[in-house]
């Protein structure tokens, strides 16, 4: 990533986030986010197929 010119920062970033997800921390959704949107979250498949449109080359 930083011969490709991404910030020493950036990279650090990524690899936290990346370590956290392969440790299942990240597994998870909080009730936190029920509460805040006022509706129970959904799977990031459902979310995927809800918005493949938004994410397709025109």
């Amino acid at each position: 990533m930083k011969n490709a010119g991404m910030h020493e920062w950036g990279v650090d970033t990524l690899v936290e986030l990346y370590d956290f997800r392969k440790t299942r921390n990240a597994s998870v959704v909080s009730q936190d986010v029920e509460r805040a949107k006022s509706r129970k979250h959904i799977s990031f498949n459902q979310f995927a197929a809800d918005y493949a449109q938004s994410f397709r080359i025109s």
